[in-house]
């Protein structure tokens, strides 16, 4: 699975909605990955906002845990 590589963050929008928007950034550049909010609680949109931005981690890690029960 690809998927696009760096830290992804969220930035901020001050817009009434309360926009999110997730971005992977790498050396200094950002590239969009998603944006959350609009229709959504300003409280629930961060932290949906929060949980894609971990996705990457997470899935890294579920990698490392496959491998090594694979090896068990």
């Amino acid at each position: 699975m690809e998927y696009t590589k760096g830290n992804w963050g969220i930035r901020e929008y001050q817009t009434q909605e309360g926009d999110y928007d997730i971005c992977s950034i790498q050396g200094g550049l950002d590239a969009h990955i998603a944006r959350v909010g609009g229709v959504t609680a300003m409280r629930e949109a961060k932290a949906n906002a929060h949980l894609i931005s971990a996705c990457p981690d997470m899935y890294e890690a579920l990698k490392q845990l496959k491998s090594d029960f694979t090896r068990l």
